[in-house]
Formats: C-alpha cells, structure tokens, sequence
C-alpha cells in the first residue's frame, strides 16, 4: 500500500499510518503540523521530502532500531531523522 498527498491528517497532529503500508511519497506529509507520527514495520520506502517542512517532534516504530536501517529514503528526510524514536512500539 502506498501513502501520497496527505489527507490522513484533516488537522491532526498525531497520526497512525495504517500498518500495510509500504511506500510514503513525495511530499506526503508536506508542511504538516505533526507532533508524532506512529510508522508500520512494513514501511520500506520514504520518497525525498515525504515529510518535508513537518514539525515531527516523535517516531512511534512497530520495528527495531535494525528495521530502522532497511527504510529507503531516510537521510531524505532530515526532519523526521531527526526526531526521537520510539522502536518496537505496540500502542495505537
């Protein structure tokens, strides 16, 4: 499942992408004012600027620190990088 151009955020600042999915596109989350954002295990790709000018201060991941690593597209996007991450998270 593939996730572009928002619209899973109608205004809120935390938001829990849906388990299946795999791929974040260009500028998906674009100047989105987000405080956190919950990312699946499945997600294996993030498009340059998928979160660009968002305001994400914490990663809740359903992987590892090692599934971590294996996400495409990351050091593309700094802010997220950036922010503290959760690994292994189980809440919603």
């Amino acid at each position: 499942m593939v996730l572009e151009n928002g619209g899973i955020t109608e205004g809120n600042t935390v938001v829990v992408v849906p388990d299946k999915v795999t791929t974040i596109k260009y500028a998906a989350f674009w100047y989105e004012h987000l405080t956190s954002i919950t990312l699946p295990k499945s997600l294996v790709e993030l498009e340059s600027e998928a979160f660009g000018g968002s305001t994400i201060q914490t990663v809740y991941y359903k992987g590892s620190e090692t599934d971590r690593a294996s996400i495409n597209g990351l050091d593309e996007n700094e802010n997220l990088k950036n922010a503290t991450w959760v690994y292994n998270y189980t809440g919603d």
